[in-house]
């Protein structure tokens, strides 16, 4: 897998890998300006423990064209095994939305101490 900084920043490149059951699939738009969106809901298994998750994807991520029943990788928190990550379901559309909002958080941290040191 390809891990980009805020995935190492986070560990999620040393969390374990298991495997996801899709259990549902609502389609929640079907395109134009905003893209084709689904939710995905899934199950797992960590350790004993069965647990399940959703995934809200694009028609650009390859956990769009799941289906019930099919199966995919996802990386769970082995401290906090009921968050997860999945590289599939990452698409162009959220890794800008995720660059836009570290911009977006770097220029309020700017401004504020500007504001408090008189700068």
């Amino acid at each position: 897998m390809e891990y980009g900084w805020v995935e190492r920043l986070r560990g999620i490149d040393t969390w374990p890998v298991a495997s996801a059951s899709v259990t549902f699939v609502w389609q929640l738009s079907e395109g134009g300006r905003g893209g084709a969106w689904r939710k995905v809901e899934f199950t797992y298994r960590a350790g004993l423990e069965i647990y399940s998750g959703t995934l809200k994807v694009s028609s650009y991520s390859s956990v769009y064209e799941l289906n019930v029943g099919d199966d995919f990788e996802i990386q769970y928190d082995p401290r906090k095994p009921s968050r997860y990550f999945c590289e599939e379901a990452r698409s162009l559309f959220s890794t800008v939305r995720t660059v836009v909002l570290l911009f977006l958080v770097a220029f309020v941290a700017i401004i504020i101490v500007i504001n408090i040191f008189h700068l």
